[in-house]
């Protein structure tokens, strides 16, 4: 429209009309010119130099939540910058979504903003593209709402992507949700009502043509009540084109509509699935809240009194939780509320509560005694009308409510009513619609959990027989429902009625109920020890080949309703009823995020009594794991290079680290200790030492520390020296690998006789450390047997000491090596170590990228020369046919005494069919990992298995073997009568009729198996009937282990069917949870199950049932059912 020549001048008058100067002057010049273009420009700048100006009288104020007389505040005064950080699609994303509204609130800490980036930045270049979909996501009460108006504000007042956007739009999806299904709107629409009332229909269309620079702000996605799952949705394109709502936000999120403009979207966590399905490529930040600067700064902006902001502030910081808890703004506001409130009163702010409950108790009743003049029983009625008002909210997951529904509960608009709802007035056409909503959601919860500590909340559970308490307890065990999780904390924090509830009672004469105590009690026991898990075998993927790791700890990604129980627990403050609540609990895995997290974990460790095994992790390690030795090696440097420049310090609180070291001095029965990123004072491992000297279970001690100083590991050293330490497992990697820190350990090797497993990572270490080490480890009064090392120790100088350590030691039986890319001299050192006459190492494993021909045939001279090597594990990712032979000729060499071998199916792909005929004529055993069983290794391990001079007596099959040639193959192997006595199948794919071709096999008279293990997929609930019949007709086996990765239900059936035949003649039975990924409740009770079990089989005379099969609970209600019962049983473990 616009001459190019003219563009300076257009420049020049927006300039001028934005800056709101000299318009009288450009008016008149442009008049004078009489040009209508130049005027049309002019006039355009003034329509949206008023729309600014219209955004900042709506966005420059703010009403602060509990104001109930039109008070405002001024946004830009009470604003503090909140972190933001880039959100990544992981496995955190999921846990965020089940915690975000409860324990997430307290995860924030203030020493992310290193790594946060700014709103700002939101829109810069991501990977050479500009985003145009920006989410910003974050708990309940984080500021999402007040850092979108900031957004609006800042824009307005010319501080904000001026260049980028002409025109932004703030749609509030609480008032979108106004809108009813059948009701349409257009964007268009939407867009006018937030204009001036000047804009004609041809300012809008203006608007509208330049969408590149329109930006749409979308507040709260996850308020909305629509669906946007619908796939019959109509397309929409035209901005004029009027649908429903939920149509035009859809099309809108999905680039039919304005499919240039931007948005920014903020929502809870609850929403980020069902809103990814709606966007085309959004880039997603989380909002973690305040750091500690900017929570100093709300104080000192909150207070209008500086004296009262920093004594205040002081008090604060001395109370670690408050201080903690502050990281969130609505907690913030409520605390600075509270304390502004009870300072006016006078009140020693020392003697104030500090948990999250104890705040919003203080609240209300601040609120209940100085702002009302109604009687108390007026006051209880109507609160209890409140309460009952927000537990339907809840169970319909509503938060805006019409007057209807106010009234339904007795609430009438009164000088009582704004305390507790704020009201609401959208547009909606030409009529304007009244709604009332909590201020918060988690006051909401607050008041919803309030209903259910009263104790005549009957008469609104009888009208709601389906929303009680105990069905509010079973969903969130069973689903892990995020709705209600602040909710949990108040019902937990309400039980201590001498803390909480005293002054309501006293003041209002509420009656509380009793029996709240004794059934959240019951449902901590039953669920306290009750994880979903996801086990991480460190399967490593590359080029369709699959590594599989044996470590000593399986590392499990997984989400706790542990974790959030242990918050609950925090929250009564009740050392007597978290004593109970904990009493049974022997295990602890605790990933602490948080200052916060670590303050709830100290407190309830100290009423641990019967802990055993405890696992702490830090969530930053500077240090890569296993997989990372298998980086293709032109990606190792490149992969270090990252590694260091992404890593940020995350250092605990030192106050809290000593707080929850002390707590660890009070657990008398704790006999594994792993503590992961933890970062030791002095006071620390002094509290640590106290424990090795005084707790004499304690038998397995993991330690992964970061920037420990000197004299922290002195303490650590002295104690583990001393003569009352049992720890008999040591593991130890991190930043303690020191040339001071190596002398110290060297005398524990060398002074702890206790000391029988060692494992070392050895990342980041000089020579002259592994030699001091070498030295411990080879002194005589090393008592090591079992030695683990990882890591870059491989060269020339440390494989000779290393080397040294294995003819040396008189202890060490046996040895695993992780190396990344041994190179030839130094691994040919420490072959002739390995290989020496004076080597007592019985069990060797070597897991790695790659092994030349060199190395090879250094291997294969160890298994020659070494007369005392009984097991190899083997597991080399790359293995080569060069390799592999020269191993094989190792391995089936007259003087190889090797009767156990580990290895995948990599291995055996590069043998010939007569090498690996000649090493299973020399094997006892065979363990096997198949990634995918092609038919040349199928061929040879069915032609080896099946030869008469095949000497194998236990095999285990791992990974993906159900193919029907194979298992036909192997089935008649089976019915032949082999040296095979010991079967154990773990298969990861399901074969229906592969399956029944194995247990066709299994059940024939031939089959000397004796022992059977069974996991994976073999125990579904097709397979079931299939092995009961094998158990019923399969004379000689007498022991069975079970692997189950499922629901146990499908176990205990298919147990409860093979084992009730008098054919059946299992002795031992075993049932091992490790590999268990759900644990779900069962139709039974577990324990009673098992014991039917027992009884049916009088044969059984074994039962060892192993990790997350059974929880403590269950356990008691197995042995009560076998005091009642007749059976054989002799052992029970």
């Amino acid at each position: 429209m616009w001459k190019s020549e003219d563009k300076p001048l257009e420049d020049k008058i927006i300039q001028k009309v934005m800056e709101c100067v000299e318009m009288d002057r450009i008016t008149k010049e442009i008049q004078e010119k009489e040009d209508t273009e130049y005027y049309l420009v002019w006039q355009r700048c003034f329509l949206a130099l008023d729309f600014r100006n219209n955004v900042i009288k709506k966005f420059q104020t703010i009403e602060d939540p509990n104001s109930i007389l039109d008070e405002y505040v001024d946004l830009n005064k009470r604003f503090s910058e909140l972190i933001i950080v880039n959100f990544q699609h992981s496995l955190k994303e999921r846990e965020c979504e089940i915690l975000a509204t409860g324990t997430a609130h307290t995860e924030i800490i203030s020493k992310r903003a290193e790594s946060s980036t700014s709103i700002k930045r939101l829109f810069n270049p991501k990977h050479g593209a500009i985003p145009q979909t920006v989410v910003l996501q974050g708990a309940a009460g984080i500021g999402k709402t007040t850092m979108a108006k900031k957004i609006m504000l800042d824009w307005a007042s010319q501080k904000l992507y001026q260049d980028k956007f002409n025109y932004v739009f703030y749609i509030y999806c609480r008032e979108m949700n106004l809108h009813t299904e059948s009701e349409k709107s257009s964007i268009a629409e939407i867009i006018s009502k937030q204009c001036p009332s000047n804009y004609s229909e041809k300012a809008i269309q203006f608007i509208l043509k330049n969408e590149k620079k329109l930006l749409f702000i979308i507040d709260g996605f996850d308020e909305l009540r629509y669906s946007f799952d619908q796939p019959e949705d109509s397309h929409c394109f035209d901005p004029w084109h009027k649908e429903p709502i939920r149509i035009i936000l859809k099309n809108l999120f999905q680039k039919n509509l304005l499919p240039e403009s931007s948005l920014i979207i903020t929502t809870r966590p609850i929403a980020l699935q069902t809103l990814r399905r709606c966007l085309e490529y959004p880039h997603f930040f989380q909002i973690l809240g305040f750091s500690r600067e900017e929570r100093e700064k709300y104080f000192s902006n909150f207070f209008k009194n500086k004296d009262q902001a920093t004594q205040v502030l002081s008090f604060v910081k001395q109370n670690d939780t408050l201080f903690t808890m502050c990281v969130i703004p609505l907690v913030s506001w409520i605390i600075c509320t509270v304390m502004k409130q009870e300072m006016e009163r006078g009140i020693d702010l020392q003697k104030l509560p500090c948990t999250l409950t104890a705040i919003y108790m203080l609240y209300l009743s601040s609120l209940l005694k100085f702002h009302h003049k109604e009687s108390k029983q007026d006051v209880q009625r109507k609160l209890k009308g409140f309460c009952s008002l927000a537990a339907e909210g809840i169970w319909k997951q509503q938060i805006l409510f019409r007057e209807e529904e106010v009234k339904k509960h007795g609430l009438d608009q009164d000088d009582f009513f704004p305390l507790f709802l704020n009201q609401n007035i959208f547009k909606q056409d030409i009529n304007c619609i009244q709604t009332f909503s909590f201020f918060h959601l988690s006051f909401q919860e607050f008041l919803a959990a309030l209903l259910y500590v009263l104790e005549d909340r009957k008469k609104w559970q009888s009208q709601n027989p389906k929303r009680n308490l105990p069905t509010l307890l079973h969903r969130h065990s069973i689903y892990f429902e995020s709705v209600f999780a602040v909710g949990f904390r108040f019902l937990f924090g309400f039980l201590n009625e001498e803390k909480r509830m005293r002054e309501l009672t006293k003041d209002f004469k509420w009656k509380i109920s009793c029996t709240n105590k004794e059934l959240l009690l019951d449902w901590v026991k039953n669920n306290i020890n009750r994880k979903i898990y996801k086990i991480d075998l460190n399967w490593i993927t590359q080029d369709n080949h699959v590594l599989y790791l044996y470590n000593s700890f399986h590392r499990r990604i997984h989400f706790y309703l542990e974790k959030e129980i242990l918050s609950y627990l925090y929250e009564t403050q009740d050392e007597n009823f978290v004593r109970n609540a904990l009493c049974a609990i022997t295990e602890i895995n605790y990933h602490c995020d948080s200052d916060m997290e670590l303050i709830i974990l100290a407190y309830c460790l100290q009423h641990c009594q019967n802990l055993e095994y405890l696992y702490v992790q830090s969530p930053t390690s500077r240090y890569q794991a296993d997989n990372e030795l298998f980086l293709p090696k032109n990606e190792v440097h490149s992969h270090l290079v990252n590694l260091q420049m992404d890593w940020k310090p995350f250092i605990l609180d030192e106050g809290y680290m000593e707080h929850f070291f002390k707590s660890l001095t009070k657990l008398r029965n704790l006999r594994i200790l792993r503590l992961e990123n933890l970062h030791f004072t002095r006071s620390c491992s002094r509290q640590l030492a106290e424990i090795f000297k005084t707790n004499r279970k304690l038998k397995e001690l993991n330690l992964i520390l970061e920037d420990t100083n000197l004299s922290s590991m002195d303490f650590l050293c002295e104690a583990l020296e001393d003569p009352y330490c049992k720890v008999e497992t040591l593991e130890l990697s991190g930043g303690v690998m020191t040339k001071y820190c190596s002398r110290e350990l060297a005398e524990v090797f060398r002074r702890n006789q206790k000391l029988k497993n060692l494992k070392l990572y050895l990342y980041d270490i000089d020579d002259r450390t592994v030699e001091i080490l070498c030295k411990g480890l080879q002194h005589p009064d090393c008592k090591v047997e079992k030695l683990w090392l990882s890591g870059e120790f491989v060269t020339e100088f440390c494989s000779r000491h290393v080397a040294e350590v294995f003819r040396r030691s008189q202890t060490i039986r046996a040895l695993w090596l992780v190396l990344k890319y041994p190179k030839d001299r130094p691994f040919r050192m420490l072959c002739e170590g390995l290989q020496h006459s004076a080597c007592k190492v019985e069990e060797f494993g070597l897991f790695g990228k790659y092994l030349d021909k060199y190395c090879s045939r250094h291997l294969a001279e160890v298994l020659r020369k070494n007369q005392r090597l009984r097991k190899l594990w083997l597991w080399i990712e790359g293995s080569k046919v060069e390799m592999v032979e020269l191993l094989c000729a190792g391995l089936q060499h007259p003087d190889c005494k090797i009767e156990k071998l580990c290895i995948h199916e990599g291995f055996l792909s590069n043998s010939s069919s007569s090498d690996f005929l000649e090493v299973l004529k020399r094997l006892r055993e065979l363990q096997l990992f198949l990634c995918s069983l092609d038919e040349n290794v199928e061929e040879m391990l069915c032609e080896g298995l099946q030869h008469s001079e095949c000497k194998i007596e236990k095999l285990r099959l791992e990974g993906r073997f159900l193919k029907e040639s194979f298992c036909e193959s192997f089935a008649e192997i089976l019915r032949k009568k082999t040296r095979l006595r010991e079967l154990d199948l773990l298969s990861n794919d399901t074969n229906k009729k592969a399956v029944k071709m194995l247990c066709e096999g299994l059940k024939h008279p031939n089959c000397n198996v004796e022992k059977l293990g069974l996991g994976g997929k073999f125990l579904t609930k097709f397979f079931s009937s299939h092995l009961s019949d094998v158990f019923r007709k399969h004379q000689t086996l007498k022991e069975l282990q079970l692997f189950p990765i499922n629901n146990i239900d499908t176990v205990v059936e298919m147990l409860c069917e093979g084992l009730k035949h008098s054919d059946c003649k299992l002795e031992v039975l075993r049932i091992n949870g490790e590999y268990l990924e759900v644990l779900c409740g069962h139709s039974l009770p577990f324990g009673r199950q098992i014991a039917r079990i027992v009884t049916i089989n009088q044969n059984l005379r074994k039962l060892y049932l192993h990790g997350d099969c059974i929880s403590d609970y269950e356990t008691k209600l197995l042995c009560e059912e076998l005091k009642h019962s007749r059976h054989k049983l002799k052992e029970l473990w």
